[in-house]
């Protein structure tokens, strides 16, 4: 049984505890959002050179946390790269395979793949901003990504003109994946708590470099 003398101690520290705790000033933070479109070279991954995306991204200033005249934050988002579809055709001669028990006698194939692929996720890091326009910024992305691809098979008699279309069955693959990016770009003030963004950065996905530039309205708060 708890004697009175331990309990009166005991709730002067529990008062005296959250007192203390009243008493801490609030952080000092500042929230920024922001609406982007992004821009990104698909083309290492065998798709389109020209895929649009869009972020939706948050994030704090703290503005105690400073390295000289850079201001250290915090920043997540929502970050869909796109996805691109790119069409292969080629030609070649028939093998002796693709010519038995199809009803003609082909001498040429057409070959045609299209290639899908789709990338998006959510991205962590960090971001050094300077006193004036300029930013840093670097951090994880775990994205998932899908690849498909669609082979059709047109066998042809140039002779005849007569042909036959054969579908392969479709080959897709998906995966998530955390990839690092990093980044850099100007934030030019509009308004007191409004400023359009620009920003280039790279995403590593299935460990190639992915260049993407964003255009962008950011909210900053008071």
């Amino acid at each position: 049984m708890i004697r009175a003398p331990v309990l009166i101690l005991l709730l002067v520290a529990l008062s005296g505890a959250l007192r203390a705790q009243q008493e801490l000033p609030p952080p000092d933070v500042t929230f920024f959002g922001a609406i982007e479109t992004s821009r990104t070279d698909f083309s290492k991954l065998n798709a389109e050179k020209a895929v649009d995306g869009a972020r939706l991204r948050a994030g704090l200033w703290l503005n105690q946390v400073t390295f000289g005249r850079w201001k250290l934050g915090v920043e997540g988002a929502y970050n869909r790269l796109g996805d691109s579809a790119l069409r292969d055709q080629s030609q070649r001669p028939a093998t002796g395979q693709e010519t038995e028990n199809i009803g003609i006698t082909p001498n040429t194939v057409t070959e045609t793949t299209d290639r899908e692929r789709d990338v998006g996720g959510v991205e962590f890091g960090f971001r050094l901003h300077d006193s004036e326009l300029f930013h840093l910024r670097a951090g994880g992305y775990l994205y998932s990504y899908r690849n498909r691809r669609d082979t059709t098979l047109e066998l042809i008699n140039t002779n005849t003109n007569a042909s036959i279309t054969n579908d392969l069955t479709p080959v897709s693959e998906s995966s998530s994946t955390l990839a690092p990016y990093a980044g850099a770009g100007f934030a030019f003030p509009l308004t007191d708590q409004l400023r359009l963004t620009t920003d280039l950065s790279v995403y590593w996905i299935e460990s190639e470099p992915l260049d993407s530039l964003s255009l962008g309205l950011q909210y900053r708060g008071p």
